[in-house]
């Protein structure tokens, strides 16, 4: 998850936000953006896979579960079923990372 975070700070300049104005936005476009973090995850997930770094069950395992959590942010299902989701999306991707290594 190294550069992810630099993958966020990107987002927020290209989209002229600046540390802690997210939360001035309504809790439905934080959401949006959440979701628009996800595709930048899944592109790269499936880098990984191309690189070798993953197998394409583990692609594909990662991918249906990052698909799960933008539907579940987009559908307003609750931000702790959401959290819970993301936790075990993390322990899966930094497991399979880990094993490919």
């Amino acid at each position: 998850y190294k550069s992810e975070s630099t993958d966020a700070t990107c987002l927020r300049r290209n989209a002229g936000l600046g540390a802690g104005q997210l939360n001035r936005f309504a809790p439905e476009d934080r959401r949006e953006y959440a979701a628009l973090l996800m595709y930048a995850l899944q592109y790269r997930v499936e880098e990984a896979q191309e690189d070798g770094k993953l197998t394409a069950d583990q692609a594909a395992d990662l991918i249906a579960q990052i698909v799960d959590i933008k539907e579940a942010l987009l559908s307003n299902l609750s931000i702790a079923d959401v959290k819970v989701m993301m936790v075990e999306f993390k322990a899966d991707y930094l497991a399979a990372m880990g094993a490919s290594s």
